[in-house]
C-alpha cells in the first residue's frame, strides 16, 4: 500500500472529492474523503476484516451480509497501512486542545436510527462514519450521506462544530495524525510524566507547559530521549491526557 505522502501530497485542490453513501460502506467512504482519492477498495477493508478475524459467515469487524459496517479495528487497520494513526478524543477533554495544525482530519462514529415507513425502531440502532478535513484553508464536513460537501471554515469554526457534535449522545471522535506525530507526542508525554515525578515540578502546571520543558531536554540533553523510551509501556493509558 502506497504512503500518506504519495497519497495526499497538498491541501490545495481544485475538485474535492466525496463518495456519496452506497449500502452500509460509510467507513469506506470516510476513509477515502479524508484522504481525498480512492485509496481503499471493498475487498481491501474485507481483507483486513479475514485478517482480524479469519471467518466469512460471522466476522464480527462487518455485516454478516457483506454490505459493509466495518468497525473501528478495520478503521484502524487501514490507516496504519498508510501511515496514519487514530487517536481517540475523550469529550471531558476541552476541544481546544486538539492541535489542527498537525493532523490529517477527523474521523467522526455517529448512532443512527433505523426507519421503517418513516417510524424509528428504537431496537435497531446503527453507526454511521463520516470524515473531516481541511482542503484551501478551510475545514469541510466530507460525510457520504450529504449531497456534497459541507465547509465548516476557519479554525475556530472548527472547534466550535466539533464542540456542538460532541454533546451529542453516543457519538465517538477519533483524531487521524501521521505516525511520526504520533511518535512526537508519545514521547513527549512519556518525558512529562518523567519530569513531573523525577524532577519535582508543580503538579499544578499543564501538560503543555512541562512539554515545552520536554522539548528543551529533547535539543539540549540527547540523554533524556532514551528515558521516554523505557517508559512507554503506560502509553496506552494516558495518551487520551494529550487530547
Amino acid at each position: 500500500m502506497t504512503s500518506l505522502d504519495e497519497i495526499v501530497t497538498t491541501l490545495n485542490v481544485t475538485h474535492i472529492y466525496h463518495e456519496k453513501q452506497y449500502l452500509q460502506r460509510c467507513a469506506l467512504h470516510a476513509l477515502n474523503n479524508l484522504f481525498q482519492a480512492e485509496i481503499f477498495t471493498k475487498k481491501q477493508l474485507d481483507d483486513i476484516c479475514l485478517r482480524l478475524s479469519p471467518s466469512y459467515l460471522l466476522n464480527p469487524h462487518r455485516s454478516a451480509f457483506g454490505l459493509g459496517n466495518y468497525d473501528i479495528n478495520v478503521i484502524e487497520t487501514a490507516l496504519q497501512g498508510v501511515g496514519c494513526v487514530a487517536l481517540w478524543f475523550d469529550k471531558r477533554k476541552d476541544v481546544r486542545s486538539i492541535d489542527l495544525a498537525n493532523i490529517v482530519g477527523l474521523i467522526i462514529n455517529v448512532p443512527v436510527n433505523s426507519k421503517i415507513f418513516n417510524f424509528s425502531l428504537p431496537f435497531a440502532t446503527r453507526r454511521h462514519w463520516f470524515s473531516i478535513r481541511k482542503i484551501n484553508g478551510k475545514f469541510y464536513n466530507l460525510d457520504s450521506k450529504l449531497t456534497s460537501a459541507q465547509c465548516i471554515g476557519s479554525d475556530e469554526e472548527m472547534l466550535q462544530y466539533i464542540f456542538q457534535i460532541l454533546t451529542n449522545k453516543g457519538v465517538q471522535m477519533f483524531i487521524i495524525v501521521r505516525k511520526e506525530i504520533f511518535c512526537i507526542l508519545a514521547q513527549n508525554l512519556c518525558l512529562a510524566n518523567f519530569v513531573r515525578e523525577n524532577l519535582k515540578i508543580d503538579c499544578n502546571l499543564s501538560l503543555y507547559t512541562v512539554f515545552s520543558f520536554c522539548l528543551v531536554c529533547n535539543l539540549c540533553l540527547g540523554y533524556c530521549v532514551p528515558v521516554a523510551r523505557i517508559r512507554c509501556y503506560f502509553l496506552t493509558k494516558v495518551l487520551s491526557d494529550v487530547w
